[in-house]
């Protein structure tokens, strides 16, 4: 009872005001005022006139003016924690958008209607939350709405974990909460349980929990558990557990388990399940088993094997590495031991490796390292074959790994190369180890500073290149034991002789050019080549009377030779028009045809390097021989040697291009709006002829020709070959096989003088391809349709950039695409048959509709008259979570298939069905 008031302090304080919404900060210095406000003597009925004798909850609403600001939003506040004897360790900010409720005796706030709490990394939403202040203990739930339906049910919010419940209990200095009806997401996993304890530290301990990657409300399929522990961000670990389908329980299970959590964009290291199977030739197998490192964010390592029951073994080591805004690479290094045969008491092994890498440059500075590796022992990929038929069949690899920098201002540059060719049939292997580059940039030296460098001599450029390399091979001449060739692997005992046989050398080359026009519209661009050759040996021919052959002694030292050539060409443009008129315009809608013409006539000479006087090549004498033959002291090295005989070349190229103007009646925004469709996209004739040869100076004509038809669909490629000289029949006959052989004779003269036209068509090439799929392009009234009310503007804007941009909006009601080639090659030498080959290439894709697809591959030999080995058809069929994937060769070499259903999701993928027969196991 409180003296001058003569009112008793109500159990409940209600903050609450109806209509007008307020906001305010409430701290606690406040509610310990509330609280201590019964010991107040009667001198505080002074400092209070009669007049505000008013009940106790309106003297606070009064009092609470002064700290509280209109907000016409919601209800919201604050507790702070500098408030002495408090354990909480920051400012719980609260709201509400109904009303909010004090209950000062017992220390409760009760927030109604989207009510939120934010407490540090804490955030909770609901429709009733209540928190007791003296036990630090939050409590919230949904509330039913006039349906019955609960809304509003609690969102928690805890640093990265979240949790959807039915209702939960939290406990703001211990950090346990009691939880029931939850759901929250980890990584690609998804939990519901029915209830969850969370400990202090953070995990979780559940009860009747279902685990799946599927994210409907009603999921696929699940893990069923009664009990699983949660460690946010790392792992689940269950008891007994079991998988539904369709809440059908299965006898899939285990009597425990562990789920990783696998967040994006990071990966967890953990053990790999292998595959099971069988193999004729291998017997039963575990393939692909192993561990997976995932050492940091920018490197991580996978180390696997393969074990068989008829002793054959394998084992791989991958890693990917990253340096952001630098490099990022793969390293893959594979080693097997094969047993071969079908019997155990086979002792034949086969060892073999075999080694990968990639390594790219992230950045455009001066430094550049890069690398593409893919080498080992020839026979690997045989050996081991693998569903890659790419690199079963495959006969060559490719290697190279390169480092280049520019310095002085970029003017110079400077690259260095290892670089390996290997082939695997024949185990023959080129490698070049070093290969370097220095080069000069190309500079004008009499352009003035500040001039418009149109003069000719101003134009004058030139550049400089140095080219050094060491090329190794394991071919090692005269090592075999009849005195030919043989292919050494490489080996401690092989590699001092590649070594010794290595060849090596450099080369300086030297462009220099210029260009003008001539008549104003023909355009010369004459220039000057030097390349120089740098050897540390040459070669001294002679005939070896003892062993009746040429033979040549290896000369140690420096030697240069150099090589020089001038050349001119002449190039311009012609340019003829025809306009249509009267009803051809009105009827065909062409509005002109344009036909360019570009000439070109070039100019080449180089002198003959086999004249005495340049001391580069060698006359040796035969016996019983009129003419001595003639060898370069260069000849088989790394760069060559300059050239022998005399050229004067003249070259001659006429190159065409045919197109039309013709209305685009498709486009609606433009008045009389024309498009260009090429009716040949390039037909081009070119020759040469070399005055200073003795014979044949006319080269083949070569004829070639591209276009491309029905609105850019098909794409047709035509070349051909004419040769302008005639055969001379010597004699013909049929060998034992029933093929007829043709002994003939090139003669030096024409054809047209003859009688025999141009010439005989030597070879022809065509290829048709097209590729067939729905047209992209939307009319703005089928997108304005599909997307509502065009009128708006917003819309209207997204709308036009569709339509600007067609490839970002794609309506295909039945998606399919046909991509069919069709080759044809034809090749005839004088008087032998021609050879016809013929092949069609089809391949394509269908999706039946967005949960089916059909994919096929195959193709068809004409000249055998049968499909092609590679054929191969494939059903992929989306279900939701699940993906199911059907892959057939029906015949030949490759014959196999395989199913698969498995879990999308790569955190379940061992979660899978599959049946299959490899080709390589037949």
């Amino acid at each position: 009872m409180f003296g001058g008031f003569g009112i008793t302090l109500r159990k409940i304080v209600k903050f609450s005001v109806k209509g007008k919404q307020r906001v305010g900060q409430l701290r606690y210095g406040f509610i310990l005022f509330i609280l201590t406000l019964s010991t107040l003597t009667a001198k505080a009925q002074e400092v209070i006139p009669d007049s505000l004798a008013v009940p106790l909850s309106d003297t606070l609403a009064l009092v609470d003016t002064t700290d509280v600001e209109a907000d016409t939003a919601n209800f919201s506040g604050s507790l702070d924690p500098n408030t002495p004897k408090s354990d909480i360790s920051t400012t719980i900010n609260y709201q509400a958008n109904d009303s909010i409720d004090f209950d000062v005796i017992n220390q409760i706030i009760f927030l109604y209607g989207d009510a939120k709490i934010d407490y540090g990394t804490i955030n909770l939403d609901a429709a009733y939350i209540e928190y007791n202040w003296g036990d630090n203990l939050l409590t919230a739930y949904g509330v039913p709405d006039s349906t019955g339906r609960v809304r509003g049910k609690p969102l928690f919010v805890d640093g990265q974990e979240s949790f959807e419940t039915d209702s939960i209990r939290y406990n703001f200095i211990s950090r346990k909460a009691l939880i029931s009806g939850v759901v929250t997401e980890q990584g690609e996993g998804y939990v519901q349980a029915d209830r969850v304890k969370r400990l202090a530290n953070g995990n979780a301990a559940m009860g009747n929990v279902a685990y799946t990657t599927c994210n409907l409300k009603e999921p696929h399929f699940h893990i069923e558990a009664n009990k699983i522990m949660m460690i946010p961000g790392d792992k689940f670990i269950s008891g007994p557990f079991h998988l539904e389908v369709a809440n059908i329980p299965t006898p899939l299970g285990f009597l425990f388990g562990m789920f990783p959590v696998q967040k994006e964009n990071e990966a967890g290291s953990g053990v790999i399940i292998p595959k099971y199977g069988e193999e004729n030739r291998r017997g039963f197998f575990l393939r692909g088993g192993g561990y997976y490192w995932a050492i940091s964010e920018y490197l991580d390592a996978r180390l696997t094997g393969d074990i068989y029951s008829k002793g054959s073994y394998a084992l791989t080591l991958e890693s990917r590495y990253l340096s952001r805004y630098r490099y990022q690479g793969n390293l893959s290094v594979q080693y097997s031991n094969q047993r071969l045969g079908f019997e155990v008491e086979d002792t034949v092994r086969n060892q073999d490796i075999w080694v990968r890498w990639s390594h790219t440059p992230k950045t455009t500075g001066r430094h550049r390292l890069s690398a593409n590796v893919s080498a080992g022992t020839s026979g690997f990929n045989q050996i081991n074959p693998s569903q890659n038929l790419g690199n079963t069949l495959r006969q060559e690899f490719n290697s190279s790994v390169s480092y280049s920098t520019t310095f002085f201002e970029n003017r110079f540059n400077f690259s260095t190369n290892f670089r390996m060719n290997q082939n695997v049939t024949t185990r023959k292997a080129d490698i070049l180890l070093p290969e370097v580059a220095l080069g000069m940039n190309r500079i004008y030296p009499f352009k003035k500073a500040g001039s418009s460098g149109k003069s000719w001599y101003e134009k004058i450029n030139l550049s400089w290149r140095f080219n050094a390399t060491n090329r190794l091979t394991n071919v090692l001449p005269f090592e075999a034991e009849d005195g030919s060739d043989s292919i050494a692997d490489f080996s401690s005992e092989s590699i001092p002789i590649i070594i010794r046989n290595s060849n090596n050398g450099g080369r300086h080359s030297v462009p220099i050019s210029t260009s003008f026009n001539l008549f104003k519209y023909i355009t010369v661009s004459p220039s000057i080549n030097l390349n120089e050759y740098w050897y540390l040996r040459e070669l001294n021919w002679r005939y070896d009377t003892a062993e009746a052959a040429l033979v040549a002694d290896t000369m140690n030292g420096f030697s240069r030779a150099l090589e020089y050539s001038a050349s001119a060409g002449f190039t311009t443009r012609l340019y003829g028009t025809f306009q249509t008129k009267g009803k051809v315009r009105d009827w065909t809608g062409v509005q002109a045809v344009r036909h360019v013409l570009i000439p070109t006539v070039s100019l080449n000479y180089r002198p003959n390097f086999a004249d005495e006087q340049f001391g580069i090549y060698q006359e040796i004498d035969l016996p019983d021989q009129a003419n001595p033959a003639i060898r370069s002291k260069y000849q088989g090295f790394v760069f060559g040697s300059p050239g022998s005989g005399q050229n004067g070349v003249i070259s001659f190229s006429l190159n065409n291009n045919i197109e039309m103007k013709v209305l685009d009646k498709q486009d609606s925004t433009r008045e009389n709006a024309t498009k260009k469709i090429p009716l040949l996209e390039n037909l081009q004739l070119a020759t040469s002829y070399n005055i200073l040869a003795d014979s044949m100076r006319l080269s083949p004509i070569r004829l070639s020709t591209r276009t491309k038809l029905f609105n850019n669909k098909v794409n047709i490629n035509v070349q051909g070959v004419i040769n302008p000289y005639i055969w001379q029949l010597d004699t013909s006959y049929f060998n034992t096989s029933g093929a007829l052989v043709v002994e003939q004779t090139q003669l030096n003269r024409f054809a047209w003088n003859q009688g025999g036209g141009l010439g005989q068509l030597q070879s022809v090439r065509v290829t048709v391809g097209t590729d067939f799929r729905p047209d992209k392009k939307r009319s703005r009234e089928s997108i304005s349709s599909d997307l509502g009310d065009s009128e708006n503007a917003y819309l209207e804007e997204e709308i036009q950039d569709i339509l600007n941009n067609p490839d970002y909006y794609v309506d295909w009601t039945i998606p399919w695409r046909v991509r069919l080639n069709y080759n044809v090659n034809y090749t005839k030498q004088g008087f032998q048959e021609p050879r016809i080959v013929q092949t069609l290439r089809f391949s394509g894709d269908l999706s039946l509709s967005d949960s089916w697809k059909v994919t096929f591959n195959s193709g068809y030999d004409i000249e055998n008259r049968k499909i092609i080995d590679q054929t191969s058809f494939g059903i992929s069929r989306n279900l939701h979570c699940w993906v199911m994937d059907f892959d057939w060769t029906p015949f030949g070499r490759f014959q196999s298939y395989s199913v698969d259903l498995r879990v999308k999701a790569s955190l379940l993928q061992d979660l899978k069905l599959s049946r299959r027969r490899s080709w390589f196991d037949q």
